[in-house]
């Protein structure tokens, strides 16, 4: 679990999104039987871009709540 605080909507970069598939490669190498799905969950929205995919789902805070 990784918690990072935004202000504004969270833009995924091609760095950040190289090391999120790093780190899921990994995780899938150790544990063979397992799956992984990583999930944004944010008080700002996710922006829609060429990296946001690397995230199987997003949600916002205010989602839980409605």
């Amino acid at each position: 679990m990784q918690i990072d605080l935004y202000k504004s909507a969270f833009a995924v970069t091609p760095q950040y999104a190289e090391k999120l598939r790093s780190r899921i490669a990994a995780l899938e190498e150790s544990y063979r039987k397992k799956m992984f799905h990583l999930t944004y969950i944010g008080v700002t929205p996710l922006v829609s871009n060429e990296y946001a995919d690397v995230f199987q789902s997003a949600l916002t805070v205010e989602e839980f709540f409605t």
